[in-house]
Order: C-alpha cells, then structure tokens, then sequence
C-alpha cells in the first residue's frame, strides 16, 4: 500500500518527537548521575568541601534524590568540622587571617547547602570564635602597619591598614584607620618631597586627604604638603608654535597651521595641568624673531638656546609633515531634473527633460605632526613623537555635464552644486580635524611632559 508523502513526514515527524521526547530527559539524568558519582569519588578521596558543592547540585537537579540528600548531611558535617579544625590550627600558629579564610569558606557551604534544604552544624561557640578570629585580624594587621611605620617601610604600612580595613564593622574603628592610614600616606608624601618626587608626594597627600574631613588637622598638612610639592616640582614650558614642512604644503589647507596654532595655544598651551606652566605666547614669538628662528622647523640645539633665553626648564617644537585627503565609500545615483533650454523660436524659455549626478562620499582627512620634547638644562631630546590623526565627515555633492545654473532645483539641491557651499562644508570637516588634533597631540604631550617630572 502506498504512502501520501505528506502523511509519511508527518508520522516521520511524530516518531523523532517521541524518540527526543524520551532521550533528552535521559541526557539530563545521566549529567545528573555523574555529578552524584563525582561527588561520591571525591568524597572516597576525603575531599569532603568539593563533595558537599557537587551533592548541592544534584539535589538542585533532583530534590527527591534520598540517597544524596543523606550523603550530603554526612559528608558536608565532616567538611564542616575539618574547616574548624583548620581554622583553630590556623589560630593557635597566629594566621588569623587564614582562619577567618577558613571560616568563610565554611560559612559559604552552610549556606549552600542549606539552599537544598540541608542544615549543617556548628559548635555551640562558633559565632564567639569568629568573631575573636575578625577582630584578631584586624588587629594583627593594624601592628603589622604600626611596625612598617616604625620602619618607614609606608608602603607596607599603607597595604596592611588596607587589610585591616575588611576584619573591621565598627564605625569609630575605622574612623581611628581612616586617621592612622592617612598618617601613614603623610608621612610617604614627606619622604617623596625629600626625593624631589613631587608629583608623587602630591598624589600621596591627595590620598591622605581623601580619608579626612577637611577639617582636621591631618586634611591641613596635606594641603600644606601640596602646595609645597606643586611650588617645588612645577616646571615652565615655551611651546612654540608649529612649522609645516614641504611635503606638507602642497594638500594643507591654508589656514590649516595657523587654526591648529590657535586653538592649541588658546584652549591647551595655555591652560595645563598641575605641575606644568606654560611661557607667555608673546614673548615666545619675540624671543624666536629676535634670534632670526621664526622662519623655519628649529634643531635641538636652536630649541635649548630659545629655552635659556626664556628661562624655561622644557621646550616643545613641531612641525605639520604629512596631510592628505581623500575620498572614500563613493556612491552615486541619478536624480531627473528640468534643464531650461532657449525656445525653439527664439522666443522666451523651453524646459527639457533631464538628469544630474548626486555623489556621496566619506572625505577623509589625515594629519601628522612631528615634535620633540627637548631639555634645556641638557640640550638633549628627551622625546621624541609623531602624532598621527584621521578624521571622516559625510560629503554630497552635484554633478552635471552642462551649467547647473539652468537646472529647475530647490534650494538645497542648489546647495549641491554652489562653490561656496561646498567649500564651507569642506572646511567644517577640516575644522574638526584640527580640533581633533589639537586635543589630541596636547595630551600626549602634556603626558610625557609629566612623565618627565617625578
């Protein structure tokens, strides 16, 4: 007897849904069985808190499993008890911070298992113990940093008050930590001061100031010790302006160098970050026409002279050596249009139909400016950079083989085709470019400068 297709694929459908119907349980129950059997195994070998995590996840799977629920009582008592036992050997060597690690740990499976329904116990004066484990830590760890202290060791002291800090609940306790870790950060911030490591010994009063009030007496010393630290380290930069090179020249737009002048000297030369002053921009200029070197890209030596001359401690000199622009992504599409044409008797104006080019493009401008950050005191260059940075903005324009002027179109599609349209929108995206730019190359500046003052 012959079979319609349709009622075969359906019986064929309907037999696999059986078959999956039956295996895929069983695919569940066998992952659920080997965990039993891992947990089993694992206890044989007496690792009895891995034994008690996979018994939790088959009775998650398998609520009603007896045995392991009986399984999990036994051996998660035993896992119990040898935590407690680690955590008073732990006590009695003095590792108090590995008993309370023990005590976690414990507290952890209780939790667990209790999570299936499985309560595992504890000696009638556990909370007792832990409580005296927290608080030895804690105190443990407060002498470790008193001794550092004593030994000027502030790192040690500063990581050991940091420990503390977990073992501690009390508010007026870690009120004393707050003042005692604040001390230790002080006490560091004099040290780099000594080292001539201003800007570190900034950054460690900032840390100390972070953990009082502003109020009291240890907030006013680090204050004290920041101003000192920002007298002491700052150091006086001449940013020169930047020159272009010929390679440069031909695609760099004309007013491309002098915007990118202007708008480092205005929004980052002139206002940078602690521990960094910048020289009068007018005085730099004079000082470079004086010496006859406002001309042209400055060598090392010739940048270290300016520098004396202005009394600065640093010199940064550059020059635009690469620009280029290019088109990318181009598409084009077709749109109809009314072309006004003389009228075939001479008289007045015809219409005819016809067609212009629409082209959308990514115009993709890309700038690289050489610097160098030279020493005065040492003539040296003691870095050495070349900023690259690419900037896309979204480009339409018209295109047509006769004068678009005779074209019936809107405004904007006008726009498409108007020279100064197009040029303004040309220089909207070159103008980005050179904010980009700008932010860009004053950060990496303003950071190797501050890599240079410690």
């Amino acid at each position: 007897m012959s079979v319609h297709p349709t009622c075969w694929s359906v019986r064929y459908g309907l037999r696999w849904l059986f078959i999956l119907s039956i295996v895929l349980p069983a695919i569940g129950c066998v992952s659920t069985k080997d965990r039993y059997e891992k947990a089993q195994a694992l206890t044989v070998e007496g690792r009895y808190a891995e034994a008690t995590r996979y018994y939790v996840r088959v009775l998650r799977e398998a609520p009603g499993w007896s045995d392991a629920r009986n399984e999990l009582q036994a051996v998660g008592q035993r896992a119990i008890d040898r935590l407690v036992d680690d955590a008073e050997r732990a006590a009695d060597e003095g590792r108090f911070e590995s008993a309370v690690d023990a005590l976690d740990a414990l507290d952890a499976l209780r939790a667990s298992a209790a999570s299936v329904e499985v309560v595992l116990t504890v000696p009638d004066a556990y909370e007792t113990f832990r409580r005296e484990m927290v608080r030895a830590a804690a105190d443990m760890l407060i002498e470790e940093a008193r001794r550092a202290e004593e030994a000027g060791d502030w790192p040690a002291a500063v990581d050991a008050y940091d420990g503390a800090r977990q073992y501690v609940q009390r508010e007026e306790r870690l009120t004393m930590l707050d003042r005692a870790q604040a001390r230790a950060f002080l006490r560091w911030s004099e040290d780099d001061m000594d080292r001539s490591h201003f800007r570190a010994a900034y950054e460690r009063a900032d840390a100390a100031l972070g953990l009082v009030g502003g109020e009291h007496a240890l907030a006013t010393e680090a204050q004290a010790l920041q101003r000192t630290a920002v007298e002491r380290g700052t150091r006086v930069v001449a940013f020169l302006p930047l020159w272009r090179v010929r390679g440069a020249t031909a695609a760099l737009p004309a007013f491309f160098r002098d915007e990118l002048n202007a708008v480092l000297q205005y929004d980052y030369w002139s206002a940078p970050p602690l521990f960094i002053t910048s020289t009068d921009p007018i005085a730099t200029r004079r000082a470079l026409r004086r010496a006859e070197l406002h001309r042209a890209a400055l060598t090392a030596s010739e940048a270290a002279e300016t520098g004396r001359r202005l009394g600065t401690d640093f010199v940064v000199a550059g020059e635009l050596v690469a620009f280029a622009s290019t088109e990318d992504d181009l598409e084009e599409t077709v749109h109809p249009a009314r072309m006004r044409v003389r009228g075939a008797t001479g008289q007045g104006a015809a219409w005819r139909d016809t067609s212009y080019v629409i082209q959308a493009f990514e115009l993709a401008l890309e700038a690289t400016v050489a610097y160098r950050i030279v020493d005065v005191r040492t003539g040296r260059i003691v870095e050495r950079v070349a900023e690259t940075v690419r900037h896309e903005g979204a480009r339409r324009r018209g295109v047509f083989a006769g004068d678009p002027r005779q074209l019936d179109l809107t405004g904007s599609e006008r726009s498409l085709f108007d020279r100064d349209d197009q040029r303004a929108a040309e220089r909207e995206i070159e103008n980005q470019l050179v904010d980009r730019l700008a932010a860009e190359l004053a950060d990496d500046v303003f950071g190797r400068l501050l890599r240079q003052i410690e």
